[in-house]
């Protein structure tokens, strides 16, 4: 079994951020795999679509916890599901790779990502699989600002319009790491 969970923050008001690109690529996987519809499941505090793909069940999540918090949503289908770390694959925004890029990596430490800080607090382990996404496009104003206001701000117009074919490309690494090997996904996406 793999949990493909998205980060993000719930809610109409931080639908459109960057800091939402996780559920972004969630929300394509069940487009492109004509998966169910998205149920609330309370007991793992998350929206989550189950299928079956390439002989695994595969779960796509969106934890409900808000992002700093992400780990409680993601601990408590851990333990019910009795998984490994490597079942666990996250996907989520990165604030230190240029706007579209995506980067396969099979473990490591969260870095300065509060929702993957969260996860490996909450399951006791960094060895999880994550899918990141590139948000990074600052003005040198904005880096002034600091990172927490650009992560909850919006695409610009010029992002928007590249913004699907980006998050297609992501669901697209995901789907061929489920169907070959994650080794070979980071091959050829990375």
């Amino acid at each position: 079994m793999k949990l493909i969970i998205g980060l993000g923050n719930p809610g109409t008001t931080y639908q459109k951020t960057r800091h939402n690109i996780g559920f972004h690529v969630i929300d394509t996987l069940v487009k492109l795999h004509k998966t169910p519809p998205f149920s609330e499941k309370s007991k793992f505090n998350a929206l989550i679509s189950e299928t079956h793909l390439n002989n695994e069940n595969v779960t796509l999540v969106k934890p409900l916890t808000f992002m700093n918090l992400s780990g409680k949503s993601v601990m408590k289908m851990y333990n019910f599901y009795s998984l490994s770390p490597s079942d666990i694959w996250v996907v989520c925004d990165d604030l230190d790779l240029p706007f579209e890029t995506l980067k396969i990596r099979p473990h490591g430490g969260p870095g300065t990502h509060n929702g993957l800080k969260s996860i490996s607090e909450s399951i006791g382990s960094n060895d999880y699989p994550r899918f990141k996404l590139g948000i990074e496009s600052r003005s040198d104003r904005q880096k002034a600002q600091g990172a927490k206001q650009f992560v909850l701000s919006r695409f610009t117009k010029d992002e928007e319009e590249r913004l699907p074919s980006f998050v297609k490309q992501a669901a697209h690494a995901i789907t061929y790491a489920l169907e070959n090997d994650l080794n070979k996904a980071m091959n050829k996406y990375n």
